[in-house]
């Protein structure tokens, strides 16, 4: 689930506590499109992250990072 890093929210230490992983953004932060073409893209205020939930096993609670280049870079693969 791509969510804005902020720690300061009420919902962020009930998702660490049962996300399996938690995986930062760096390098840049996401851009959101607009749903017109026409429209500017908005930069986010904040950086973003990841929370992970993975099924059938205990939480891990693992913190790892990818950068924004690298997510463009898996986002720009076709499929074979």
């Amino acid at each position: 689930m791509l969510l804005p890093a902020d720690i300061s929210t009420g919902w962020f230490i009930s998702a660490m506590q049962s996300a399996d992983e938690l995986r930062l953004i760096t390098g840049g932060r996401v851009q959101f499109v607009p749903a017109s073409v026409t429209g500017k893209r908005q930069s986010n205020p904040k950086g973003s992250l990841l929370f992970i939930w993975r099924p059938f096993i205990s939480p891990r609670h693992i913190i790892t990072s990818v950068s924004l280049a690298e997510l463009k870079r898996i986002g720009t693969l076709e499929e074979a």
